[in-house]
């Protein structure tokens, strides 16, 4: 017989209340740290991101600073009116001598795009390897009385072979939580007590985990190899970044090779505004403020 861990009472109430157990969701699946990688790039292994125009009320997170393409717009629109002129001017120089002035920044755009795209094909390449593993072991094989338990994967699947899957079956998420609500007159009480689970709930909950665990922990051969030679493309990429946001561009090409560095980011072409492209707008920005600030002198 099990006995009430806990129990609410509160005044009257003519509201009807709305219960629910309490056993919880079943887990999440891990997210990349890495940004979103667009439809363009076939066989990414990111989420595609929203291809709709972001609302100029939408902001843009970069170094904890929040903007908005309205703000992008009106920051363009409030350089000095004094240095409007020379500015323009500048912006529309593309002689040798001009280019000669961001060969630097030149330089580095060509290196990232490089560096980019090699890193985007690395980690499409990992996500295909770690994809195409061996097969679950028949221990993993969903049977009817695992549904009879209380279990269920949570898309039609022939193994417990999901982490999502996998958290119900862990010893943490095994316990089930009901909740009763008694009202009378006066009085409302919610009731809320743990049920323990059955011996056989719990050895085949011991049998999947570390059936799971261990076949998840392998991974095909070359795999180790190749996570390596991404991580480290990606350090080589994230270092140029650093560089072009730290070179001041001088001309109209330079402000466009910082364009190009996001349009490698984002996998070809920018559909939202968050990363290195949120980055390199900040960047553009001060580099067209500063070049209005030259023009004025």
């Amino acid at each position: 017989m099990t006995k009430a861990d806990c129990v609410f009472t509160t005044p009257p109430t003519s509201t009807s209340a709305i219960l629910e157990d309490g056993t919880g969701a079943h887990g999440a699946a891990e997210l990349s740290t890495r940004p979103l990688i667009p439809a363009s790039r076939a066989g990414a292994c990111q989420p595609v991101g929203n291809q709709r125009e972001p609302s100029a009320a939408l902001p843009i997170q970069s170094f904890g600073a929040a903007i908005s393409r309205r703000f992008f717009v009106r920051s363009l629109a409030s350089l000095p009116v004094a240095a409007a002129t020379p500015a323009a001017a500048s912006l529309m120089q593309v002689t040798d001598e001009s280019h000669a002035a961001d060969t630097q920044l030149l330089a580095l755009a060509d290196e990232y795009v490089v560096a980019e795209w090699h890193y985007l094909d690395l980690l499409i390449a990992v996500d295909q390897m770690s994809e195409h593993r061996e097969a679950p072991p028949e221990v993993l094989k969903i049977r009817p009385r695992d549904l009879e338990l209380g279990r269920k994967p949570e898309q039609n699947a022939e193994f417990w072979a999901s982490p999502c899957d996998i958290m119900q079956w862990r010893p943490a998420r095994l316990a089930e939580w009901r909740m009763e609500k008694k009202e009378t007159d006066d009085r409302l009480e919610l009731v809320q007590w743990k049920i323990e689970p059955s011996e056989e709930l719990c050895e085949r909950g011991a049998e999947i985990v570390a059936a799971f665990d261990e076949w998840n922990s392998r991974k095909p051969r070359g795999y180790t190899k190749a996570k390596r030679k991404m991580k480290r493309a990606l350090r080589v990429a994230e270092q140029l970044e650093e560089q072009i946001l730290n070179t001041p561009a001088k001309t109209l090409e330079g402000l466009k090779a910082k364009i190009r560095c996001a349009e490698a980011w984002s996998g070809g072409k920018i559909n939202s505004i968050d990363g290195c492209a949120a980055d390199m707008i900040l960047s553009i920005i001060e580099d067209i403020e500063d070049m209005g600030a030259v023009g004025a002198s």
